[in-house]
């Protein structure tokens, strides 16, 4: 296991699927900027959604980390299924920040928008790309398995690799991004209002 968990193989790793890496990189920069076009009318839409689904998120660390915990995890298992549930959840997550962003913006500044989001989202953001490469890892190794086509990374490894991707890099981030959002974001966005 210590073999498996530790932070140069991981890195390696990563630079290895830096196809997948990249895929994920230009789908959430699309979708960012999908969600930065839409009408005004559909940003609003996605806005209320997205205030609808945290109300019953607790406005704590463990509250957020663990919604965070659960939405990553859910990415990554998507992969199971040739990451279409991933494909789907991780456009929805950058395409409703691309519309916080421009609906943000013009209602309480621009500074307001920003402290709103890139305290926190600096360690959430990465957590959720990686999540998406996992699931995409987890997609290679099975259609690996499937095909029964020799690569250079047996399924297995794909595998083990994602397990350390996510105790390694996501569930820091997490952490991370839920004390921010908790503690920083509140009082940046505070100093800002007034």
């Amino acid at each position: 296991m210590k073999e498996i968990l530790n932070y140069p193989r991981l890195l390696r790793a990563l630079y290895r699927e830096k196809t997948i890496f990249l895929i994920a990189v230009i789908f959430t920069s699309l979708m960012i900027l999908t969600g930065a076009l839409l009408p005004h009318d559909v940003r609003k839409s996605l806005m209320e959604m997205l205030y609808e689904k945290l109300k019953d998120v607790e406005f704590s660390v463990t509250g957020i980390f663990m919604n965070n915990i659960r939405s990553t995890g859910i990415i990554m298992l998507g992969g199971i299924i040739f990451s279409v549930l991933s494909f789907i959840l991780v456009g929805l997550n950058f395409l409703v920040l691309g519309a916080a962003m421009v609906t943000l913006a013009p209602e309480h500044g621009t500074a307001f928008m920003i402290v709103s989001i890139l305290p926190h989202g600096i360690f959430e953001i990465p957590a959720i790309l990686l999540s998406f490469v996992g699931a995409m890892k987890i997609t290679k190794a099975i259609s690996v398995r499937i095909a029964g086509r020799e690569e250079n990374v047996s399924a297995k490894v794909l595998l083990l690799e994602t397990f350390a991707l996510f105790v390694l890099m996501i569930l820091p981030l997490l952490i991370a991004a839920a004390v921010l959002e908790v503690y920083l974001t509140p009082w940046l966005t505070g100093l800002i209002a007034k």
